[in-house]
């Protein structure tokens, strides 16, 4: 604790920050933040560990996607500018939605069949840019290194080509959000959205290439390129004129299309086995 304030805890080796590039003490830095893990547990049934989902395996675990990567500075930094406003108000259970609440309470732009646009440039109660920052944190961690889960599971790092680079800059606070980039972020019009973490895939969406991933009650998908399609600049909540959040069931309805491909082929764990009938709800 430095004033009393949370800090980062470093380790007892030295390393090359990844971020800052400065040789120092590392922190086991988290591709998602360890706060979002908490939310998954579980509070009715024991063992609380949630569960993790892959194509070959679903079992219940404790550990966690980490790696010492980042020095004590950097890790404090992405804490501060972005995960400590995001977690707070993304969907937490018997809790609310706070991010939802706020954002209806600003201008609607659109109510679409598909999504319902809020402006977030007057609505003082939205920080963008905390989710700006967090949800480019995520991208980038998850481009800058090959994360390993439990050794038997390999990490599939995302590939941003030069935009890695930039981004970084941007999250050191040396340059701009990326002009040839545009973020969307998503919000659930569910009152009990799905408690769903997914890690940063890329796929093709819109018929562009980007990068998605989930926490509870929101979605953040990054489009890179220099030919993106005006419409995808005009919703990115950074570049965009009014900086709009899209309010849609349509993250739930992507997270269970995705879970149904993965029940094709996941097995469920011998202990999970045991306790039965499980039920694949989110």
């Amino acid at each position: 604790m430095v004033d009393g304030k949370k800090t980062a805890t470093p380790s007892g080796a030295k390393g090359r920050c990844r971020l800052c590039d400065k040789v120092a003490y590392l922190c086991d830095s988290h591709l998602m933040p360890a706060a979002l893990y908490r939310l998954l547990r579980s509070k009715t049934v024991n063992p609380r560990d949630p569960l993790a989902i892959t194509t070959r395996s679903t079992f219940q675990t404790s550990r966690q996607v980490s790696e010492y990567l980042l020095c004590v500075d950097c890790e404090d930094k992405f804490r501060r500018n972005g995960e400590e406003w995001v977690l707070r108000h993304c969907y937490r259970e018997d809790e609310g939605f706070a991010l939802r609440d706020l954002v209806l309470k600003g201008r609607l732009l659109d109510g679409g069949p598909v999504a319902k646009l809020y402006s977030t440039k007057l609505n003082l109660n939205v920080d963008s840019d905390a989710l700006t920052f967090f949800a480019a944190s995520v991208f980038w961690r998850a481009a800058a290194h090959a994360w390993q889960f439990l050794r038997s599971v390999p990490g599939n790092p995302i590939a941003l080509g030069p935009y890695q680079e930039s981004l970084r800059k941007y999250l050191l606070g040396r340059a701009s959000f990326p002009n040839s980039a545009a973020m969307w972020v998503w919000v659930s019009s569910y009152d009990k959205p799905s408690r769903v973490v997914t890690t940063p895939h890329s796929g093709r969406i819109l018929n562009c290439h980007a990068h998605s991933f989930d926490i509870p009650g929101m979605r953040f998908d990054l489009f890179l390129g220099r030919t993106l399609p005006e419409f995808v600049r005009l919703l990115c909540i950074v570049n965009g004129p009014d900086r709009p959040i899209l309010v849609s069931d349509a993250p739930d309805n992507i997270l269970a299309t995705q879970l149904h491909q993965f029940r094709q082929t996941t097995q469920l764990s011998r202990a999970l086995q045991k306790k039965g009938k499980w039920s694949w709800s989110m």
